[in-house]
């Protein structure tokens, strides 16, 4: 995909500003600090993941208190649409609404950043429930690779 591949994550104008505080987790953006915290969460829930992060893209961390991570989601942006690289969360804390308010963080963060372009992400075909989830997000299957299939939602503008 011709990826810039960094180590850093682009810096943000507040380490303090939350999508989501809940009593029992928080979002927010990553810290440049925190991107080796956020492969090893990425390839403990995911093998054999290739993960780059772009100068543009953007990175959503969950945590269970002040400091233990428990899901994230990774967007990156292509000139007709934004990816949604990844997306993940602990098993323990997998069923407790983690994953849904990434999801509705990263939608909301795309919108503001690039509103007229649609989100694209690739589902495993071994992955029903995650199918019926993006679903019920508003994403439609646009094409079907080697067990995977591709899944696109407009944008809300």
């Amino acid at each position: 995909m011709g990826r810039k591949k960094t180590n850093n994550a682009p810096e943000k104008k507040s380490d303090s500003f939350f999508f989501s505080t809940r009593s029992d987790f928080s979002i927010r953006p990553a810290r440049n600090s925190e991107i080796p915290l956020w492969r090893a969460l990425a390839e403990s829930l995911f093998q054999n993941s290739s993960i780059e992060l772009g100068q543009e893209d953007i990175l959503l961390l969950a945590f269970a208190g002040a400091s233990e991570p428990i899901g994230f989601v990774h967007l990156h942006p292509q000139p007709s649409f934004v990816l949604l690289a990844g997306i993940g969360v602990i098993p323990s804390w997998q069923g407790r609404g983690a994953g849904r308010a990434l999801m509705e963080a990263a939608m909301q963060e795309s919108q503001k950043k690039w509103p007229n372009l649609p989100f694209q992400l690739e589902v495993e075909q071994a992955n029903p429930a995650a199918l019926r989830l993006y679903a019920s997000w508003g994403f439609a299957l646009t094409k079907m690779g080697a067990g995977t299939y591709q899944l696109r939602r407009a944008s809300l503008n």
